[in-house]
Order: C-alpha cells, then sequence, then structure tokens
C-alpha cells in the first residue's frame, strides 16, 4: 500500500475503506520518521485553515439571504414517470425476449379494484388462462389443450376469490375517508401571540432573528410583515410585527399586532399582542382598537425611540448582541 499524500488525508479523515488500510498507515508511521513529518505537516496546514476562516464560518447568516429563502416560491415538482428520456433506436429483432416483471402486490390489488368495478375478471386471472392454453396448444394434443382450458379456470377462480377481496377493502377505503373527516375535527393550531408567553413558532423566531422592517415573510397563505425595531433597554430590543393568518376551512383570518422583545436567555417573549378576525383576502391595517391598544402599550414604556435602518441593520448583523449603536 502506496502511503501518499492523500491517503494521509483521508487517514486524517477517517476516510479509509477498510480497517486493514488503517492498521497499514499506522506501522507506516512508526517505521517511517519522513511519514510522521508529512502528517504532522497535513495536521498544521488544516488548523491554518480553520483559523483563516473561522470569522467568515462564524459569520450569521446575512438577513437578506434568509428573507429572500423565506420569500421564495416552492419548486415546481415534476412526477417521475413525466420525465423524458432518450429514445435509443435499437433493433427489436436483435433483442432477446425478455418476461415482464410480474407488477407489484399494489399493482395487482388496484387491477382487482378496477376488475371489480368493471364487473370484469382480473387481468391475472385473464393471463393465467391464456398461457395455460398456449401451453396445451404448443403440445399438439386435443387433451393437452383442454388441460390448458382447464388450468385456466383454476386459475380464473382465485382470481375472482381475490377480486371480491379487493371490492370489500376498496368500500372500506371510501367509507373510511368519507366517515374519518366528519368524525374526528381539525386541531386548531396553537397562536403564538399570548402576551407574556414565549416565542416558539420557528417562522416567528426566523423573522426576528434575520428578517429587516418592511419585509413581508410569506408562508403558504399567511403573512408575517416585520413593522420596526426598538430598544427597550440596553441590549434588549424589542419588534413590532403584524401577521395575517388562514383560519383552517373558514372565510375568515386572524390579524395580530404584537411586540416582541428579547428575554434574558436570547429568546423572544409577547410583550404585547391584539388580534382580531377578518374576512378572507381583506388586507388592512390594523384597526383603530388595535392601534389604540397598542399606543397605551408604548405610553406604559415611557420614550420609546424606533430604529433607522442602518442601527437595524447593525443590530441584525450582530445577531441582536449588546446595545444598539447611536450615532
Amino acid at each position: 500500500m502506496t502511503i501518499d499524500t492523500m491517503t494521509l488525508l483521508a487517514y486524517l479523515d477517517g476516510q479509509l475503506e477498510q480497517e486493514a488500510d488503517y492498521e497499514r498507515v499506522e506501522q507506516a508511521l512508526q517505521q517511517d520518521a519522513g511519514l510522521r513529518e508529512r502528517l504532522q505537516a497535513l495536521v498544521q496546514q488544516s488548523a491554518t485553515i480553520r483559523s483563516a476562516f473561522r470569522a467568515k464560518l462564524e459569520e450569521p447568516v446575512p438577513p437578506q439571504l434568509v428573507a429572500a429563502i423565506l420569500n421564495a416560491p416552492w419548486p415546481q415538482v415534476q412526477a417521475v414517470g413525466q420525465r423524458s428520456k432518450p429514445q435509443l433506436a435499437v433493433d427489436a429483432a436483435a433483442q432477446p425476449a425478455v418476461d415482464p416483471a410480474p407488477p407489484s402486490p399494489w399493482r395487482r390489488l388496484w387491477r382487482h379494484w378496477v376488475g371489480a368495478l368493471l364487473g370484469g375478471p382480473s387481468g391475472s386471472g385473464n393471463q393465467g388462462g391464456a398461457r395455460s392454453g398456449a401451453g396445451g396448444a404448443a403440445a399438439g394434443g386435443g387433451a393437452s389443450a383442454g388441460a390448458g382450458r382447464g388450468a385456466g379456470l383454476v386459475a380464473w377462480a382465485p382470481g375472482r376469490l381475490l377480486q371480491g377481496v379487493a371490492l370489500a377493502s376498496l368500500v372500506w377505503v371510501v367509507l373510511l375517508l368519507w366517515v374519518w373527516p366528519q368524525a374526528v375535527p381539525t386541531a386548531p393550531r396553537p397562536h403564538w401571540a399570548q402576551s407574556g408567553a414565549p416565542v416558539h413558532d420557528e417562522r416567528v423566531l426566523t423573522a426576528l432573528q434575520a428578517v429587516a422592517s418592511a419585509q413581508v415573510v410569506r408562508i403558504g397563505a399567511d403573512t408575517l410583515e416585520v413593522l420596526g425595531s426598538f430598544e427597550r433597554a440596553p441590549g434588549q430590543h424589542c419588534r413590532e410585527v403584524q401577521e395575517l393568518r388562514q383560519s383552517a376551512g373558514a372565510q375568515t383570518q386572524t390579524q395580530t399586532l404584537a411586540v416582541l422583545c428579547q428575554t434574558p436567555d436570547s429568546g423572544w417573549a409577547v410583550a404585547f399582542a391584539a388580534s382580531e378576525t377578518v374576512p378572507v383576502g381583506a388586507f388592512e391595517t390594523a384597526s383603530g382598537a388595535q392601534q389604540a391598544a397598542l399606543q397605551a402599550f408604548y405610553e406604559g414604556l415611557g420614550t420609546v425611540q424606533f430604529l433607522s435602518a442602518d442601527e437595524e441593520n447593525a443590530r441584525l448583523t450582530a445577531g441582536w448582541q449588546g446595545p444598539a449603536p447611536r450615532p
């Protein structure tokens, strides 16, 4: 085994293919001082590279990139069966005859379902009878042909039985799909805007940490807009947001105006929240009642000075750590 540089790198990364390769490298290292020096040089080189890029790797993800990812549309997924494949011109006569692979159990069950609905014999029974009959005819005797037809009837009978089972299972599936949604009510999604509660909603946390003011985060039919940021106390920042959340199966949506502030454990908690129900599609600014409640909350805090765009950008870059810089 040749101990070259690539082998030493694979040894350091734990990427050698077999345990015996590790033993050979370690044995060579014990016997060859020059090889040990090469290994030590690779270790030092790796440490130097990590040290050079450590500051860059520890930088927070730019909020503009996070916002772009959150607002990007879902990619269109193309069905596997619709993918175009290159067609090769092949002489069919030159290809040996190959029996098609037997259908999967699910495909056979589906065929029996369709056969049961159409009232005809199942595909597997017909194919069994045809193969048996063909085998009898190929033997050249009438008795053989009769035996083939008998075998076809024998193969068809279990097909009828499986067809009945398939029909019964299909009825059960239809009943289950029809009755279950009506019998089991859909549990409502818990709302994050509970006054004084810590925020655990990942999309809200991501918006608080990485999205600049005046940006709208869209998750499905829901929207979350960051309206502004301010410093409640040195090192404690708050952000004002407005969310529009669709109500499942209803023609209404919940509009929430909230202020969320940092907690000592570097999390976020709801300091103020006011919600109301509005019709679907009616995106409006917060109502007079919501604005009045928010104004009363700000008056209770005292003087509130919102951060400028540059100040907020600096806080986003720093991950909302430390006091906000002032000009």
